[in-house]
């Protein structure tokens, strides 16, 4: 069965992200991927280290045609599958590109301006 992922993390919008930004402004880096480190456990109900298409229904609805394009940058491996570390993977990078400063926290002003980074790119893509 093809496995499928939600990075609406409510980046949700990465990651790709998005949302995920949108959650942590304020919040140290270290915070941030322990949250999501967290979250892609949450996702993964049937603990098997995938992300199932039922384990991500939420996020394809709310984030409607952008899902299989941010699905596409998460699958790093590019099997058409989303294993749990790919998930965390792409979202901690995101992340990680937030900080743009380096200072180890994600402002409000670096959360925004990745959100309109990330969603500028996903719009792009053909």
């Amino acid at each position: 069965m093809k496995k499928k992922l939600l990075i609406g993390v409510g980046l949700g919008l990465l990651a790709l992200n998005g949302s995920v930004l949108a959650q942590d402004q304020g919040r140290t880096l270290t915070e941030s991927i322990e949250k999501v480190q967290a979250k892609a456990q949450r996702l993964d109900s049937n603990g098997d280290g995938w992300l199932t298409p039922d384990e991500t229904a939420k996020g394809r609805k709310t984030l409607g045609f952008l899902y299989d394009k941010i699905e596409a940058r998460v699958d790093l491996n590019g099997d058409g599958q989303i294993s749990v570390d790919e998930y965390v993977s792409s979202q901690v990078d995101a992340l990680r590109h937030a900080d743009l400063n380096g200072d180890g926290w994600i402002s409000e002003n670096e959360g925004r301006a990745q959100k309109r980074r990330l969603i500028g790119e996903l719009l792009r893509q053909p």
